[in-house]
């Protein structure tokens, strides 16, 4: 296994250049292409960054159960996945 930022070349491991992920999706969407990072991997590095913040600020462990995007029962409380909107920007769902 590779580690995080490197990929497998002919001689080996190379460290990749550092990117700039903001201006990188701004210019995807000025240019209509894609963006360096797929959305997906994104998203989860996003979910476990909260994750980490979450487990942080309550001081618990966490389980997170991918397939369904959710906290496993038992192990946290859903509440601090949301948090409540201002008047005028309350979903409805």
């Amino acid at each position: 296994m590779l580690a995080v930022g490197t990929w497998g070349g002919s001689r080996g491991p190379t460290q990749l250049p550092p990117v700039d992920h903001q201006q990188d999706f701004l210019n995807a969407i000025r240019s209509r292409n894609r963006t360096i990072c797929h959305e997906d991997i994104g998203a989860r590095t996003a979910v476990c960054c909260h994750l980490l913040k979450i487990a942080y600020r309550y001081r618990k462990s966490l389980k997170w159960d991918a397939a369904n995007n959710t906290l496993v029962p038992g192990h946290g409380d859903p509440v601090c996945l949301s948090r409540r909107y201002r008047h005028g920007y309350e979903l409805n769902a």
